[in-house]
Formats: structure tokens, C-alpha cells, sequence
């Protein structure tokens, strides 16, 4: 069994200076360069090189930058979604443990938030469990919670530490770190002997709602030996990531789950899969505290009102409702209201009245927002 912890972090960065890879003045990952103007992974890696680039013999599943998603065989898609989503759910060998008896387990959240209409990741949540049944060794390592500034790390323990340093726990010569790239701004979880590692990078509310010169996001990185659970919860769709092309998944992943949905693409199918996973949102802290409560009610609510569809709808609510939240030129007119529209388009395509739409007519009508026509056409017949 997998227990909960919680990694959730809210980075503040350090000023950065005007240098940069490119005209956007991006900052290029771990193991990665600036060739011609753009980030590029060295010789020998391969990944996100906005983010880090990782081992030929490593996998890596990233959420970055209004968020794009890669799932470990290398299939994208736009994660237009606000709110908690699962991202993978694995299993490692515990090296120096007997084969087949020592594993490490993880399961791994992200947060989306809308602002301005842009997404970027505000959080992630990592839940582990390490167990040797030879030696007969289980522990689970309560990260409840972690928010880092520069003034320090505060726990939820009431523990501290100074920012640049970490928070290891030991057992039995098993090794968790929690430890931080103050140079590239990240904030790291890391066990060594599981060949896992999490790190996650958040928005950088210094900078203007524009490209930032780190991009936020999280990246998760395993080896080649890992067992994507014995059930479908590691698997796509239930986990974003899905699998690595080992496993056969492949770059296509997300499209042939449209084709099969029978939805226009793949951004359209992994926010069908987001919503439909049913994830309670409780652990769901967006880094604007000022839209805390109405941005988790929202999510909780839309979320709840999907799952109530039928099949059929559900598909409808989709492909009609993500336009709100996908185009960015209606969701920075809704502004703080995009979610709001969101849920009352859900509501009303979930009840297949388009007469019950209020909530979204008022959200578009106050804002003063032309709308998408496909909305309007459901939506005002």
C-alpha cells in the first residue's frame, strides 16, 4: 500500500541577471548547453533542456511552462487543466536489497494554476513507501509539508533550515534527501538507491506573466528497471506520464486516446483524462493565496460535476467546455473567472441543457468576453 505525503513547495527566487539562452534570456538546464540560441542537451543525454536532461539509461516525464506535458515514451500534449492530477505511479528496485524483495514506491501530483490566462505548475505532491521483505525493513518518510523562500525552509513540524541547505533522513543506510539548486532554482526530492529523483521548479512571481528565464515545472527521472505498479493507476490514462516505450507506449499516446474518445486532440483527451481520474482536490494550495479557497472549490466542484456525466457527455463537456481554459485570449478576458466558466459550461453540457448555462453567461457577459462560438452556439440557441 502507498501512504500520502506531501512535498508542496512555493519557490521564491533569487533576482536574475539579464543573460540569458536566446531572445527570451532562458537559463538552460542541468546537462544541457546554448547552441545557436537555443538550450540543447549535451552529447550522451537527452530530455527536457529547459528543465534537465538525463542519462540514456534514465527515463523522464516533465510538466513545464503553461504546462506542456512529455510522458516518458516521449508523447505531448497541452495540460490545460487547474487543479491536483496525477502524474505517475511506480515502482523501483532498492539497490543492494535481494532482488524481487527490496522496492521503493512513489506516486507523484502536480498542481496546475490559471493566471492571466497561462498555466504554469505550482506544486507537486510525492507519496513513497521503500520496503525490504528480506530483511523485513518498511518505512514511509512523512514530507508533509515543505514551503521554501529565502528566508528558509519551513516544515509542518515546526522544523527549519537555511535556504542552499537540505533535510536527509536515514535508515538502515537508505538515504532521503530533500535538497535544493539554488542555481537553477530548484527544489529536489532524491533516493539514491530507488534511481528516482523528483524536481520541481515553481512560477517566479518576481517576473512578468510573460516567458520566465527558468522555466517552472517538475521533472520526475527513473531507470530503465521500473515497474509502472501492477495495476492500471500506473498506467495511462489514470497516470499522466503513462509509460516508457518499453512498456509500449509510444509518442502517439495521447493522440490515439483522442482517436479513441473521439475528441479533436490531445490536449482535449488529457484534460478529459484529468477530470475524469477524480482526484480529490483537498491538497490542492494554488501560490496565489488570494484565490486559494475559490480556486480549490472550483476545481473540487468541476471536477465532481465530470464524474457525475454520462460517458457520452462527458466526451461533450470536453471538447465543448476546453476552449474556455485552452485559448488564451478568452481565458485572460475571464481572468479570475476562467474557472468559474469553466465549471458552469461542464455543468450545463453534463445536465444537456444548454438553458442551464447561467453561470457561464454571467462570467462571459461581466468580463465583457465575446466567448467561443462553440460555447455560445450550445450555450445561447
Amino acid at each position: 500500500m502507498l501512504f500520502p505525503t506531501l512535498l508542496a513547495l512555493t519557490v521564491i527566487y533569487h533576482t536574475q541577471a539579464s543573460w540569458g539562452c536566446g531572445p527570451l534570456h532562458r537559463k538552460c538546464g542541468s546537462n544541457a548547453q546554448c547552441i545557436t540560441n537555443q538550450c540543447l542537451c549535451k552529447s550522451g543525454f537527452h530530455g527536457a533542456p529547459l528543465m534537465e536532461c538525463v542519462r540514456s539509461d534514465q527515463f523522464q516525464c516533465v510538466v513545464q511552462a503553461d504546462p506542456h506535458l512529455t510522458g516518458y515514451a516521449g508523447a505531448t500534449a497541452n495540460l490545460n487543466f487547474a487543479g491536483k492530477y496525477r502524474l505517475t505511479r511506480v515502482q523501483t528496485p532498492l539497490e543492494g536489497g535481494v532482488p524481487g524483495l527490496a522496492f521503493c514506491a512513489f506516486e507523484v501530483f502536480g498542481f496546475n494554476e490559471i493566471r492571466n490566462g497561462k498555466f504554469f505548475t505550482s506544486g507537486v505532491e510525492i507519496s513513497l513507501a521503500i520496503g525490504d521483505f528480506a530483511n523485513q525493513i518498511f518505512k514511509q518518510e512523512d514530507f508533509i509539508k515543505f514551503d521554501i523562500s529565502e528566508e528558509g525552509v519551513e516544515s509542518s513540524d515546526g522544523g527549519a533550515t537555511i535556504w542552499g541547505t537540505g533535510v536527509h533522513s536515514s535508515w538502515n543506510n537508505i538515504t532521503v534527501e530533500c535538497k535544493f539548486d539554488t542555481l537553477l532554482n530548484f527544489a529536489i526530492l532524491s533516493i539514491p538507491r530507488c534511481n528516482f529523483h523528483v524536481k520541481f521548479r515553481s512560477f517566479n512571481t518576481e517576473e512578468p506573466m510573460g516567458p520566465q528565464s527558468m522555466v517552472p515545472g517538475i521533472s520526475i527521472v527513473v531507470g530503465q528497471d521500473t515497474v509502472f505498479g501492477g495495476t492500471e493507476i500506473g498506467r495511462y490514462p489514470s497516470s499522466l506520464c503513462g509509460e516508457t516505450n518499453r512498456q509500449g507506449d509510444g509518442t502517439d499516446l495521447y493522440e490515439n486516446r483522442a482517436k479513441l474518445l473521439d475528441l479533436a486532440n490531445a490536449h482535449q483527451a488529457v484534460l478529459y483524462d484529468a477530470l475524469n481520474s477524480g482526484l480529490k482536490q483537498d491538497s490542492f494550495q494554488p501560490q496565489f493565496t488570494e484565490h486559494v479557497l475559490q480556486d480549490k472549490a472550483t476545481s473540487q466542484e468541476t471536477v465532481d460535476e465530470f464524474r457525475d456525466c454520462e460517458d457520452d457527455l462527458r466526451v461533450k463537456a470536453a471538447e465543448l467546455c476546453s476552449c474556455i481554459l485552452s485559448r488564451r485570449k478568452i481565458a485572460k478576458c475571464l481572468g479570475t473567472k476562467a474557472l468559474t466558466a469553466f465549471q458552469g459550461c461542464v455543468v450545463a453540457v453534463c445536465l444537456d441543457k444548454p438553458q442551464g448555462c447561467q453561470t457561464y453567461k454571467d462570467a462571459v457577459m461581466s468580463a465583457g468576453c465575446e466567448g467561443s462560438k462553440k460555447v455560445r452556439n450550445f450555450c445561447f440557441p
